[in-house]
């Protein structure tokens, strides 16, 4: 899986948890079949007790760590959604509630002086 990029074993950065969460977040929201929906655990990797406690405390740390467990509450209660590949249709409410969990964490994530890197294209405008 992923996760081997964000582990329990290494040090957390803790800008780079949001962007991870987005893409995480997004596959679920798009998902196609179960491995889409359950590709990800938010109980461990970036979301493993041991990396959150690496977190200074504040408004960021505390975003992230109740959108873990948001996360994994939503993933857990509407996987019945995406049990099959045939049938995977992930419901508006699962995605609205992503999304909300998500506008939290971006909120925390700008009020904590963090930004998201300029994409190649941006730099290369004259």
């Amino acid at each position: 899986m992923r996760e081997a990029s964000i582990n329990s074993a290494s040090v957390v950065i803790p800008s780079q948890i949001t962007p991870w969460l987005a893409v995480q977040t997004r596959k679920m929201i798009n998902a196609e079949g179960p491995l889409d929906w359950h590709d990800v655990s938010f109980r461990r990797g970036a979301c493993a007790e041991e990396n959150l406690v690496q977190l200074p405390e504040g408004k960021y740390a505390n975003a992230i760590a109740t959108a873990c467990d948001d996360l994994n509450d939503i993933q857990q209660r509407y996987s019945g959604d995406c049990f099959r590949a045939a049938s995977c249709n992930v419901s508006d409410i699962a995605k609205q509630e992503i999304t909300a969990t998500m506008n939290l964490v971006w909120d925390a994530f700008s009020d904590a002086g963090f930004v998201l890197p300029y994409e190649v294209i941006e730099e290369g405008l004259p």
